[in-house]
């Protein structure tokens, strides 16, 4: 069985929103190059072989920083999952990779193209972070699930509720999300 809790990217400013022209534009100049793996920490400890019937899978993901340089962007992005039984971790892979831009416009506003490139680098590096743990799993016998995807909350929905009385409801976000994670149970 998996939960899933996911928050917004990067809390946003409601007194000082992106513009959506600033936005647009940096959506239509913004081209990605490459992802590349920096960094990588694995780490199995002796008891998560043991310990089979309480292990919770967790992942948790975040954009660092963005470093703007002549005609491109990187982001540096960090995904790190791990099992734990109870509060005990027993695994830990952690990936950090810079996802590179290349900015076709030079007028394009630099907070704009981050937010941006911040957004998409979740879902561009991911599928490598996947791999990368479903390989490390493979090579050290841990027989890990297949990482689940991550889904993006539609921003305005309308939600009926199955009470047919009560009036559909707008809503900004269909659940109340805690942190950029993950779980599930692994038996």
């Amino acid at each position: 069985m998996q939960e899933l809790t996911l928050n917004p990217m990067a809390k946003r400013d409601k007194h000082n929103p992106i513009d959506a022209e600033k936005y647009n534009l940096a959506v239509a100049s913004t081209e990605l190059v490459e992802i590349l793996l920096v960094r990588s920490e694995f780490e199995i400890k002796p008891e998560y072989h043991s310990e089979a019937d309480n292990r919770k899978l967790s992942f948790s993901y975040d954009a660092k920083e963005c470093h703007f340089f002549q005609q491109g962007m990187l982001v540096e992005y960090r995904f790190d999952a791990k099992v734990k039984s109870g509060n005990r971790i027993l695994l830990r892979a952690m990936a950090d990779f810079h996802v590179i831009f290349k900015l076709t416009d030079d007028s394009i506003d630099q907070e704009a193209a981050c937010a941006f490139a911040k957004h998409l680098s979740r879902f561009s590096a991911y599928p490598y972070f996947r791999q990368h743990v479903a390989a490390l799993s493979s090579q050290s016998g841990a027989e890990l699930p297949v990482m689940p995807i991550i889904r993006q909350m539609p921003r305005n929905t309308e939600i009926k509720s199955l009470d047919s009385k009560k009036k559909p409801s707008k809503s900004r976000h269909s659940k109340k999300r805690s942190k950029h994670s993950t779980t599930s149970s692994q038996n």
